[in-house]
Order: structure tokens, then C-alpha cells, then sequence
């Protein structure tokens, strides 16, 4: 059995899921990465899908909070929320 002692598998999520946490849609989400508004997050290198990490959301996070978000939404497809 490998020794994987100290050593914890980074828990990735999908564009989809950063998208719910971020209550915006994968178009949006996409359309701020094609944009240039927020950085590219690594890719996996057997099926090329976007493997993002909470530092990925939270460095979003930021970047939204430092250009207002509204500025970012711009345009954007943003869900509806219930309040």
C-alpha cells in the first residue's frame, strides 16, 4: 500500500459547482474567464476540465469585492435571487 502520510487529496470542484457557490451561472462564469476578469484555474491533465479550489472561489470572491460587484455583472446572466 503507497504512503500517503501528510499528504491529503485536494478536494477540486467543477465550473458548475463554483457557479452555485457564487449564485451565478457557468456562462457567466465562463464569459468572466474568456473576458480575462478572473484567473484561469488549473486544468486536469488527462481530461482537460477546469479543477478548481476554495482558494479559486475566495481569490474570485476578492476580485469581485475590489471591482464592485455590480461592475463584473455587467452584462452578465446572473440568477435571480429570493430577495
Amino acid at each position: 500500500m503507497p504512503q500517503t502520510a501528510g499528504l491529503r487529496e485536494i478536494p477540486y470542484l467543477s465550473t458548475g459547482q463554483v457557479a452555485d457557490i457564487l449564485e451565478i451561472t457557468k456562462k457567466t462564469l465562463k464569459n468572466w474567464l474568456k473576458a480575462g476578469l478572473i484567473p484561469e484555474p488549473r486544468r486536469n491533465p488527462v481530461n482537460r476540465y477546469r479543477r478548481w479550489t476554495l482558494q479559486d472561489v475566495e481569490s474570485i470572491r476578492r476580485i469581485l469585492h475590489e471591482r464592485g460587484r455590480a461592475d463584473v455583472r455587467e452584462g452578465a446572466d446572473v440568477r435571480e435571487g429570493d430577495g
